[in-house]
């Protein structure tokens, strides 16, 4: 099993313990903001359970019908996970709403407490583990479930402090208020979510500064006379590179294919965990110009 799918079924298994435990605590303490952060958890489960069969899907190898393998499905992830994100976002500030227009009071803060500092000292742990998993796999399933739970830490933290804040004072509009601006910070990071899943699908460039180092091997291609249409994407694991090699017509196809061979292995070099897809075209001359 990858280190991508082992990442995402244990921060499942772990989502779903640390949302059951933070539901009970906010049924029974009518906490609002410790029933948001226990749905925020549950979309956690939700969210990390899909992308484990993503993260499955998208290491499949390419066949006949996908020709360039499945890393699309993590764009689409990444949109589903960010659509109900903000769906939830919503249904937090509505009923936080409705709370602060009752007059809701809480009960058995302690407990509350007690349950939201077990949450925030294991969803640390989570948050440690996929930082580690998305450096090494730089998945952008692993970088937007990491981004969920970063944001799921500082709602346990907003949660904490307003708790105790409404032990210490007796001011219970202050638990819909901060439920307010949790729904406000999860609908910022599902806008992140859905804006990365947007880029991928839209074939965003491969980004800085690994880009310029392939525009710098491709311009310095020894016995090249110069390069265009450069192209660059980015699906899952795979890098996607496309580029026209201009030479002099009198140059021997094997000393063409020669300087090809070096403009590959030089890119593949640039990230060795990564796997390349690179495809070098020899022109006889530049016909870039041709559509001026």
């Amino acid at each position: 099993m990858s280190l991508e799918r082992k990442s995402t079924f244990l921060t499942s298994a772990a989502a779903f313990l640390l949302a059951a435990a933070k539901l009970i605590a906010g049924i029974l303490t009518g906490s609002m903001a410790v029933i948001s952060s226990a749905i925020d958890s549950l979309l956690d489960m939700t969210m990390s359970l899909f992308n484990y069969y993503a993260v499955k899907q998208s290491e499949l190898n390419p066949n006949e019908t996908f020709n360039y393998g499945r890393g699309k499905i993590e764009g689409i992830a990444a949109l589903i996970e960010g659509a109900l994100i903000a769906c939830s976002s919503a249904f937090i500030i509505y009923q936080s709403v409705r709370n602060l227009i009752d007059g809701k009071q809480i009960e058995a803060l302690g407990a509350a407490i007690l349950t939201m500092t077990v949450s925030m000292i294991a969803t640390a742990c989570i948050v440690a583990g996929l930082t580690l998993a998305g450096r090494q796999t730089k998945s952008l399933i692993i970088r937007a479930d990491l981004l969920h739970y970063k944001s799921d830490l500082w709602t346990n933290f907003g949660v904490i402090v307003s708790l105790g804040i409404i032990a210490l004072s007796g001011l219970h509009f202050i638990d819909g208020a901060v439920s307010i601006a949790i729904a406000l910070f999860i609908a910022f990071g599902a806008y992140k979510i859905i804006k990365e899943g947007v880029l991928t699908l839209l074939d965003r460039a491969i980004e800085e500064p690994l880009l310029s180092q392939i525009r710098e091997i491709v311009a310095n291609a020894p016995r090249a006379c110069g390069y265009h249409y450069l192209r660059t994407r980015k699906s899952a694991k795979t890098y996607v590179v496309e580029a026209h090699l201009v030479f002099d017509e009198t140059i021997s196809l094997k000393d063409a294919h020669d300087t090809s061979d070096y403009v590959e292995t030089a890119i593949a070099a640039l990230d060795k965990n990564a796997k390349w897809l690179i495809t070098v075209h020899l022109d006889p001359r530049d016909d870039s110009k041709d559509e001026n």
